[in-house]
């Protein structure tokens, strides 16, 4: 069902419930509630909502014309009262006055059941103005009705808003938490490099190649810690720069992978393991990615 025909919904329940629909506007009303179970959800909603203001109200349901019949039997009345004689309740002789009918001079009393019923026009107008007074409180009842629901609309969006902040914030959070853990890493490795190239044990080493490449291994004997660089070591698709230790006896043993650095250059830090003895020289090979288990091409070696 459309917002439109909601829309008629309420509209037709308020004034069913406050007892001013026509007949058209009931049977209107009772087949858009057979349709759909939005709209007799707002039409119990109106009844129950009506029944609670008009519990202790008890009116006939007006005639057609609503408020123009209401202004017009009130109208009506009160030139009929002007043009009446002004009596106290009962009808005097002529020449009469007020005081002549009682000697004692008291006012006289007029029995409740000698006072004229009241105009039939002023029951009617009575009534109209309960139906009035009811269709009045069903309106105001549907105006805060759809001002609480725009608040509470307005209230989920926002609670969304802050939904969505909040798993936001956690992201940048743990984004920039992730960020900062590798600068600290990456600032604790070059630490520790530069207190190594400051170490007075530090000893260096150099490859050559005919293509003009060089290797410098930096080693700190006492922490067996070796810094390798390469440079002018051109990258190679599908391939990888791979170092290794060559002891006096022995195959070579595969030390590492270099990390390349771009414009040829290429670094790479080793740990000399404790069972690994007179290393004479060191070496370097291309090999595919992820290395090999020994040299195929090598690049370079010499004595260190």
């Amino acid at each position: 069902m459309s917002a439109v025909d909601l829309e008629r919904v309420e509209v037709l329940a308020a004034y069913v419930s406050s007892g001013g629909a026509s007949e058209e506007e009931v049977r209107e009303l009772e087949q858009l509630v057979l349709a759909s179970p939005e709209a007799k959800a707002i039409a119990d909603e109106f009844e129950e909502g009506m029944s609670d203001v008009a519990m202790d109200l008890e009116w006939e349901a007006p005639p057609p014309g609503g408020l123009e019949a209401l202004q017009a039997a009130i109208a009506s009345d009160s030139s009929e009262q002007a043009a009446a004689p002004a009596t106290s309740g009962r009808d005097w002789a002529p020449g009469e006055t007020a005081s002549a009918g009682n000697s004692s001079g008291e006012t006289p009393i007029i029995s409740l059941a000698s006072r004229k019923p009241k105009s039939s026009k002023i029951l009617v107008a009575s009534s109209l103005l309960l139906f009035s007074a009811a269709a009045a409180m069903a309106v105001m009842w549907t105006q805060e009705r759809n001002r609480n629901q725009e608040l509470n609309k307005v209230a989920n969006e926002l609670r969304s808003d802050l939904d969505g902040l909040k798993t936001d914030m956690v992201a940048v959070d743990r984004e920039w938490s992730g960020r900062l853990a590798d600068y600290q890493e990456k600032a604790e490795i070059k630490l520790a490099r530069f207190e190594m190239l400051q170490s007075p044990q530090l000893t260096l080493a150099t490859l050559g190649a005919e293509s003009g490449a060089t290797i410098k291994i930096f080693m700190e004997p006492e922490g067996k810690r070796w810094l390798v660089y390469g440079f002018d070591l051109p990258d190679v698709a599908d391939k990888d720069y791979q170092f290794w230790f060559v002891p006096k006896e022995g195959a070579p043993i595969p030390a590492g992978i270099f990390k390349s650095l771009g414009d040829g250059i290429h670094e790479l830090e080793v740990l000399l393991p404790d069972d690994i003895t007179n290393i004479t020289q060191a070496a370097v090979s291309l090999e595919p990615k992820g290395g090999s288990e020994s040299p195929t091409e090598v690049q370079m070696i010499g004595p260190i």
